[in-house]
């Protein structure tokens, strides 16, 4: 196989990265605790796993944040492989306004995401506590260094406690 068949293979497994990373975000930034803990009893363990990331906050947001920032950079970063590939005689112009396209479609299906996970947040976090854990488990020490530059500190708090009882 060639490298460029490679290339356009990462292409694709960086753009679906950034999207599921986008969809984690989004629901993790919009669940209502409340709610997630309605699940509580059909779920079980599921929603325990989604409350120890809540418990976590702001880490796993932070790494997130930080996933989708490298996602975004490689990809742009392959598809300008992918268009400048070789001596293909492609002016930097035309290069350059097809990365600002690219861009442009990428936000718009960003932002359709995040409006559809918009609907149901709290089943999103708890599909998507285990992709949660494990970027943030990587990330880790990089989310550290972030949280204390922004002299955020705040570490692990019991979130089901903070629910009232008039939100239940």
């Amino acid at each position: 196989m060639n490298s460029i068949f490679w290339v356009s293979v990462g292409l694709i497994l960086v753009f679906a990265l950034n999207l599921l990373t986008i969809v984690a975000r989004s629901a993790l930034r919009q669940a209502i605790l409340a709610r997630l803990l309605q699940f509580k009893d059909s779920m079980g363990a599921k929603v325990e796993r989604s409350l120890n990331v809540i418990n976590l906050m702001p880490r796993p947001y932070a790494g997130l944040n930080l996933w989708q920032s490298i996602f975004r950079f490689l990809f742009a970063g392959l598809l300008f492989l992918v268009i400048y590939w070789g001596d293909s005689g492609i002016q930097l112009p035309i290069v350059l306004g097809i990365l600002i396209l690219a861009a442009v479609v990428i936000a718009s299906v960003e932002w359709v995401i995040e409006r559809r996970v918009a609907n149901d947040p709290e089943l999103w976090v708890i599909r998507l506590t285990l992709y949660i854990q494990v970027l943030s488990w990587i990330i880790y020490p990089l989310v550290v260094v972030n949280l204390w530059l922004s002299k955020d500190t705040s570490l692990d708090h019991d979130a089901s406690n903070t629910v009232t009882e008039d939100e239940l």
